[in-house]
């Protein structure tokens, strides 16, 4: 059976053979084999003269999938920050394994950019440490790692192949056609990702008029197993572990600039610091839901790297705001229920990174009222919280709290849909939690 679409939902699920992947505004994401990501995003980005990513307007998104193969035709215009460019785009997936990404390009107008192109993203959770080699077009293979401490400087640069081999022998080749890949670890700006990005082939930064150029970016996994789908997923709260939940302030922010990379840059001067402060935002690159949710494991590798060269510091993250670039209003989702679990996964990242302040700058609203309700807890432990049967990073997470009458269980629905998830105490009591879609809630009976 086929189903074609040509007015996408939000999202759909798409299949290539072993590779499992959500298809979303115009972009991949989330390359799965089994329960193990493969690849974090693959998707075209106009970049200006200020680096500001111009957003693009489809045109056209149809979708043509099958049992284990898919088709996406793409078009899009953008013309927003000083931008003039068009870009057309096809995706195919086929049943052995294989993604290919071609888009083509063209100026409508003369303008400033400083890149045009495809963006692959590797994510830094399941990959930090993973061993690679990349190739050049004709030229020998050569060896690397996708490096465990963020990295100031490029990971590696001009290659047009990526390949490595992950658990149970699957191999992950990445290849682009057209152009070169450079890599750089978007940790510094706290996003968690190593991206790989292919500029077209244009005389940057000034984009002449009616310049057109394509590219080819292509996924293929060889060795795949034979995957058993997963059962539900299942949390486990333990007991008392060292990580605390860090003192809390919630305080309007005087300034929201600045990233990781400017203390990480400049490593030397901060050798042996008693204290290191930086401020947080997962809104530097992209500004969806599914980019604010993961870039929260960016921050444990943000302070292992600054303890990394002072050993004994504090850490203040300070402030943290969830939107860069607000309007008058601000971000709307400060608000409401996806600010709230927002805030509960940072406050879990920052907790077992062994932050000791964060200032909370997000504005009025569930988010906040969560951050004033868990500063309450500033010091206490938390709780051993295990996942299983489900894929990683999970679509449900829970933040659990050793409070002075027994634990405080926090679980929170990562996702833009409804999940079920269920909850298993130390006693192993179990019970099911149903969850709307950016849901939490509070439990205080888990033992």
């Amino acid at each position: 059976m086929q189903l074609t679409t040509t007015a996408p939902s939000r999202s759909e699920d798409l299949r290539a053979g072993p590779i499992h992947v959500k298809f979303a505004d115009g972009e991949l994401r989330y390359l799965y084999v089994g329960d193990k990501e493969i690849v974090r995003r693959i998707y075209f980005a106009v970049r200006n003269g200020s680096w500001a990513t111009s957003t693009p307007v489809f045109t056209r998104m149809e979708v043509h999938q099958a049992l284990d193969s898919f088709t996406v035709d793409l078009a899009a215009r953008c013309d927003t920050d000083g931008v003039d460019y068009g870009w057309t785009g096809r995706i195919v997936g086929t049943a052995d394994g294989r993604i290919t990404f071609h888009a083509t390009g063209v100026s409508g107008a003369a303008f400033s950019s400083n890149r045009i192109g495809l963006c692959v993203l590797y994510g830094a959770p399941s990959l930090a440490g993973q061993v690679y080699e990349t190739a050049q077009e004709g030229g020998t293979p050569g060896p690397g790692r996708f490096p465990e401490l963020v990295s100031a400087a490029l990971v590696t640069g001009q290659f047009n192949r990526l390949r490595y081999t992950g658990e149970h022998g699957i191999t992950v080749t990445t290849a682009v056609s057209g152009t070169r890949f450079d890599m750089e670890d978007q940790r510094t700006y706290g996003d968690s990702s190593f991206k790989a990005y292919a500029p077209l082939s244009y005389p940057y930064p000034a984009i002449p008029a009616h310049a057109a150029a394509a590219e080819t970016v292509t996924v293929q996994v060889e060795h795949a197993p034979r995957v058993v789908p997963s059962e539900r997923l299942t949390i486990r709260v333990g007991g008392q572990t060292a990580a605390r939940v860090p003192r809390i302030v919630i305080r309007p922010a005087t300034n929201r600039g600045g990233t990781f990379g400017e203390v990480n840059g400049r490593a030397e001067q901060f050798r042996g610091a008693r204290e290191i402060s930086w401020p947080y935002t997962p809104s530097i690159h992209l500004l969806d839901d599914d980019v604010f949710f993961e870039n929260v494991w960016a921050l444990p590798d943000q302070v292992k790297s600054a303890h990394a060269y002072a050993p004994g510091a504090d850490i203040a993250i300070d402030p943290i705001v969830l939107d860069s670039r607000p309007g008058p209003e601000g971000d709307r989702r400060n608000a409401g229920d996806f600010g709230a679990a927002w805030s509960l996964a940072l406050i879990k990242e920052l907790s077992i990174a062994g932050v000791s302040n964060a200032r909370f700058a997000m504005g009025p609203g569930k988010g906040e009222a969560i951050q004033r309700e868990i500063a309450g807890y500033g010091g206490r432990p938390l709780r051993e919280v295990g996942l299983t049967h489900g894929p990683q990073p999970p679509p449900v997470d829970a933040l659990a709290i050793d409070g002075v009458s027994g634990p405080v269980v926090y679980v929170y629905n990562r996702t833009g849909r409804s999940q079920t998830t269920d909850i298993v105490g130390a006693n192993g009591h179990r019970q099911t939690v149903a969850l709307p879609p950016y849901g939490f809630r509070r439990l205080s009976d888990v033992e």
